[in-house]
């Protein structure tokens, strides 16, 4: 839905905070509206997940594909100016976590939780620059190039580029 609309939460980015954000206040019953300013799917360096993201996924309803998701059964830290490194071991990290953690590739991870916000009941809409955000006494109004949303609140999961930060 371009243009206008009234919303309880706009947020601003869908990469892992902002489809992850939208997909779980979805799942209560609030009307989401994501707003991306790429299209899907976009370039993003890789990212090596922590084992206690699994379950974060896991209530996503994201399921780990080969295609993604790379098994990763820990992690080595280097320091190249000592040369030393130390290795660690996710199966001996905090007690209840997974006992690995998974390394992905961005933009299919990235389409997966996309993917799980709008199977959760948001609204995603691409290739939507937020151009300002007001705030005012009765909410927030977010502004593109395209209209404006209205909303009780908005989420600014913008990313480096941290738009209202």
């Amino acid at each position: 839905m371009n243009g206008t609309g009234v919303w309880d939460v706009v947020v601003i980015g869908a990469g892992p905070a902002g489809s992850a954000t939208a997909a779980l206040l979805a799942e209560q019953g609030h009307r989401v509206l994501v707003l991306e300013k790429a299209a899907f799917p976009r370039f993003q360096i890789g990212e090596s997940l922590l084992p206690v993201c699994l379950p974060v996924l896991e209530r996503l309803k994201v399921q780990p594909n080969e295609d993604v998701f790379a098994y990763k059964r820990g992690a080595e830290f280097v320091c190249e100016e000592m040369g030393a490194a130390r290795v660690f071991d996710f199966s001996k990290a905090l007690p209840g976590t997974p006992p690995h953690a998974w390394q992905v590739d961005r933009s299919g991870f990235d389409a997966l939780l996309c993917a799980a916000a709008v199977e959760a009941g948001a609204a995603v809409e691409h290739e939507q620059k937020v151009q300002r955000v007001l705030v005012e006494p009765e909410g927030v109004v977010v502004r593109t190039r395209e209209g404006e949303h209205r909303a009780r609140f908005v989420v600014d999961a913008s990313g480096q580029n941290r738009l209202l930060a």
